[in-house]
């Protein structure tokens, strides 16, 4: 026996049945969605919405071969679009043009999600606004990937510069990750960190429809103070949660910081800068071996030391 989805039986020849299906980021429908469907070369231009379950059908829609472009929009979601295939984009498609074959029922996906808002700070070590900071930022809805290396391509990109109060609205962005890296012209900084930290280095996982605060760590380089990096000797990755312990008898200087997500502790805890002179350092963690050694502050810089740990 022979069997058609409903309604491809009834439609004109040459033409078939094109679904859109509109979720978001959980795999649920999205309801009321506005749909945009067009093929210039079949004379297709119509805006629909879905239905309750986030489905939309076209039926009648003209047979082509990746030929219609559809986006997706919402009031308070992020748009979504597919986009032509490789080589016509210059990257391959995560959604491609969606192709309708005569008699047949052919279904696209696509995600849109509630948009979300970063309220983006810049500050030293201790807390203190520091204002008029270039930085960029790169990530969010993935589009595609490129097509030399596979690596992913994002539709979001752009270069921004805090306030006066070291403050920076980034609004109506798509939930994922975000790289963000501080412009080269900033010379001036040691970029530290960004909190809350996650554990790739400069990055922001954004859930949908949240804000968040984000908080860019600078050091500034002519601030007399010490940098300790941490790492396993085994692999060189950084070891967070290390104790690391900064003296220096003849200075009455002694304090102790844990290391960071990224094996780092910054002296001097205040903003108080360290005195001139040679200081012990001594780092322990209950994996690996305890490590000593010194570091010499010469005052006015920001100075960096690197040690690595050999396991137990």
């Amino acid at each position: 026996s022979l069997f058609s989805l409903d309604g491809v039986e009834s439609v004109a020849a040459g033409t078939g049945i094109l679904s859109v299906n509109v979720l978001d980021g959980t795999g649920a429908g999205v309801s009321n969605a506005s749909v945009h469907i067009v093929n210039s070369g079949e004379g297709v231009d119509i805006t629909a919405s879905t239905d309750a379950n986030g489905n939309l059908t076209f039926p009648g829609a003209p047979e082509s071969i990746q030929g219609y472009e559809i986006s997706v929009s919402k009031n308070g979601y992020y748009t979504n679009t597919t986009y032509p295939p490789y080589p016509t984009s210059s990257f391959n498609p995560v959604n491609i043009d969606s192709t309708v074959v005569a008699g047949s029922l052919t279904a696209t996906t696509l995600v849109t999600d509630q948009m979300s808002d970063i309220l983006f700070q810049t500050k030293d070590p201790f807390g203190a606004d520091i204002a008029d900071i270039d930085f960029d930022v790169i990530g969010g809805l993935v589009i595609g990937t490129n097509a030399s290396d596979g690596s992913s391509v994002y539709d979001f990109s752009q270069s921004f510069s805090t306030n006066g109060d070291g403050e920076e609205n980034i609004d109506d962005r798509s939930a994922g990750e975000y790289t963000v890296t501080l412009d080269p012209g900033e010379s001036g900084y040691r970029y530290l960190r960004l909190v809350p930290e996650e554990p790739t280095f400069g990055t922001i996982n954004l859930s949908a429809g949240a804000t968040e605060t984000i908080t860019m760590v600078l050091a500034d380089k002519a601030f007399s103070s010490a940098l300790i990096t941490v790492v396993n000797s085994a692999d060189n990755q950084p070891i967070p949660g290390a104790s690391v312990r900064l003296s220096n008898s003849g200075l009455t200087y002694d304090t102790t910081v844990m290391t960071d997500t990224y094996g780092q502790a910054f002296f001097h805890t205040s903003n108080t800068p360290l005195a001139t002179g040679t200081y012990d350092v001594e780092i322990t963690e209950s994996s690996f071996v305890t490590e000593t050694g010194t570091i010499d502050i010469s005052g006015s810089t920001l100075e960096e030391k690197q040690f690595s740990l050999t396991p137990n």
